[in-house]
């Protein structure tokens, strides 16, 4: 029986700002009614086969705060939040013909731009979506007076951090010394090639100023709604796992302005493996010593593991930084480039 390839799947999404306009992300287009196309962006500014590219958009659309590019070669323009009022999509992949280094949407899919000069506002949660609901304070359903809440950060790594979970996804959350926000992300249907459910991921969230760790610090696990809630000062950041979706949820918010970095961390950057001696003919994996203070059966420390692969940019989009962990050889090479063109 042929070996079933795995794979598993990451994305770091943030806003790219190049010459006074900011890249959005991917949303879908082309929901319907009987007889007519619904279209998110209310203006078709042409189409440019030849020269569509962010740029050239974006002239077309200048009175407009938003502008999008779609299948490689029309202009939409728009304002308000409508752009994603169809949901976000991942069947951006089509090369703009006038800069090959961007992406013009996909079928039935826009890439979507801001058109103003500073950030893009963040777009809205997907439709359905709210910030959890919050039981009655002080009733028997509330569970507020069993939350957890630490007064300095992690001073042990993910050992020192707080978990979230709902749906498919669950994280692990904790803050270092110097102030940044680190998430170890999993999802339940993803498993590599030694049927273990390894982390997708390592978040790193970092704020510019960044976050203070002194005596002002909390780090707080809140029951009511799931959701893990980091102060210093006069800012904080707020994380739960959408239910409804596969997503990770942050918001940060303070008074003043400050800048805010996610970014995607692989440490799985090479193939990894056991070395074997040959017994009566057969390959026997040779474990190596066990690390002090493991406690797991010898078998788990025979193994084979590939390396992550990062994702070509065609496929992640201009503004995200995505990463596979596929079963080696050319089946789960065909699978990755397959899956990631839906």
């Amino acid at each position: 029986m042929a070996r079933r390839a795995m794979l598993a799947v990451a994305t770091v999404t943030a806003a790219v700002q190049t010459g006074g306009i900011s890249y959005i992300g991917c949303f879908a287009d082309c929901g319907h009614v009987p007889h007519r196309f619904v279209r998110t962006m209310p203006h078709n500014a042409g189409n440019m086969p030849q020269t569509d590219s962010p740029a050239a958009c974006a002239t077309k659309c200048g009175g407009w705060e938003y502008f999008a590019m779609q299948d490689g070669q029309d202009c939409f323009c728009g304002n308000g939040s409508g752009y994603a009022s169809q949901g976000v999509s991942t069947r951006c992949n089509a090369p703009c013909p006038g800069d090959r280094s961007a992406t013009c949407g996909g079928t039935c899919a826009n890439s979507v731009y801001y058109n103003r000069d500073g950030p893009a506002p963040p777009p809205p949660l997907p439709r359905g979506t709210n910030w959890p609901p919050l039981p009655t304070p002080g009733t028997e359903t509330d569970p507020s007076a069993f939350d957890i809440e630490w007064q300095s950060p992690s001073s042990s790594g993910a050992r020192g951090a707080m978990p979230l979970g709902s749906g498919e996804c669950s994280a692990s959350v904790w803050v270092e010394p110097n102030g940044d926000l680190l998430i170890f992300v999993v999802k339940s249907d993803s498993f590599d090639e030694l049927s273990s459910r390894g982390k997708l991921a390592r978040l790193r969230i970092r704020l510019d100023p960044p976050l203070q760790t002194d005596t002002r610090f909390r780090q707080r696990l809140v029951l009511r709604n799931a959701s893990v809630v980091v102060t210093s000062h006069d800012r904080a950041i707020d994380l739960f796992v959408d239910a409804n979706a596969a997503a990770l949820r942050l918001k940060a918010a303070g008074p003043s302005p400050f800048a805010f970095h996610a970014s995607l961390e692989v440490w799985r950057t090479s193939n990894a493996s056991t070395p074997i001696r040959i017994k009566d003919g057969h390959a026997i994996p040779v474990p190596p010593p066990p690390p002090e203070g493991w406690l797991q059966g010898s078998f788990c420390n025979a193994w084979n593991r590939s390396a992550d692969m990062l994702v070509p940019q065609d496929h992640a989009g201009s503004a995200a930084i995505g990463v596979v962990h596929p079963n080696p050889g050319t089946t789960a090479t065909a699978l990755v480039a397959d899956t990631l063109r839906l």
